[in-house]
């Protein structure tokens, strides 16, 4: 089996493949980018196979994200958004189910009072 050595273009990982490989688009083992396998060519040597195709790295180029970077909100922030919005305090439960629980509560609390009124009596 003969072997191509080479170093990736993007890494310069060092690489070695079979022969069928060249000429063909493989992805780099260390930066998972593709590149093309180099063709060697005898080129009056008496062993090919010992020919070593070596590549420049590619510039290093500064990495820019282009995802914004985001603020995350702190639990009193998300707190002064919402008392914003809605005009209460997020703990605070909304107006219509205190009343709720008030108009459902007080025929009871009126049978408490009134029980308690007939046990002073006697």
């Amino acid at each position: 089996m003969n072997e191509i050595k080479f170093a990736c273009p993007h890494c310069s990982q060092h690489i070695a493949c079979s022969s069928d490989y060249a000429d063909m688009c493989i992805v780099c083992p260390s930066c998972e980018k593709p590149m093309t396998v180099p063709v060697l060519s005898a080129g009056g040597t008496t062993h090919p196979e010992m020919c070593v195709v070596a590549s420049l790295p590619a510039p290093r180029q500064r990495f820019r994200s282009r995802v914004p970077i985001l603020d995350p909100w702190t639990e009193e922030d998300w707190s002064e958004h919402y008392r914003h919005v809605t005009g209460e305090s997020p703990n605070q439960a909304p107006r219509w189910v205190t009343v709720l629980i008030f108009v459902l509560l007080s025929p009871f609390i009126g049978l408490g009072l009134l029980f308690i009124g007939c046990a002073a009596c006697n």
